[in-house]
């Protein structure tokens, strides 16, 4: 299912099929095309939060925008998604101080900020109880309402969230 996601993403190439975002294949576009495709229309959230070290929360945050205008036009929505997030006092913290489930909230907002067309989850809620995942989940159909979400989990409590399931059983749809 993480193989699914990094497909698409296009982290990792296909042996076989292909994959398509906005029309573009993904799996035969060049590097810098597939760059500018994952700035501008996706958004994702890895299993580890994959925060850089030596960046504030803050500054992590922002990395996901940095390349679409200057950051202080995204402060409102920045306070608008760690608020929802509860994450808006570490702010200035680095990955270090955090534990990991603040550490995913961060990595969630980070690829919420932008309101991708794209989003692609990987157990966002892995390492959240259940009343934060849940609260987490919400924020993501809150700023993402007009997105599409893709996520992997094994979490009931996020299936019973989504509008469709689809479930893939060693390597088939089912």
């Amino acid at each position: 299912k993480s193989t699914l996601l990094n497909l698409i993403a296009g982290s990792i190439r296909a042996m076989r099929g292909e994959c398509h975002i906005q029309g573009e294949r993904i799996c035969s576009i060049r590097a810098t095309r597939l760059a500018q495709i994952r700035s501008e229309v996706l958004g994702f959230v890895f299993q580890d939060a994959r925060l850089i070290p030596h960046l504030s929360v803050e500054q992590n945050i922002l990395l996901s925008v940095e390349h679409i205008k200057h950051r202080s036009a995204w402060r409102e929505q920045l306070t608008s998604v760690s608020t929802a997030l509860g994450i808006n006092e570490l702010m200035g913290r680095y990955p270090h101080a955090l534990s990991g489930g603040q550490a995913q909230r961060v990595a969630i907002a980070r690829a919420i900020l932008k309101t991708p067309t794209l989003l692609l989850a990987d157990e966002p809620t892995g390492s959240l109880d259940d009343e934060t995942g849940k609260q987490a989940i919400r924020s993501v159909f809150d700023f993402c309402r007009d997105s599409t979400i893709l996520i992997v989990t094994h979490s009931r409590l996020v299936a019973e969230m989504c509008d469709r399931i689809v479930r893939i059983e060693r390597g088939r749809v089912n």
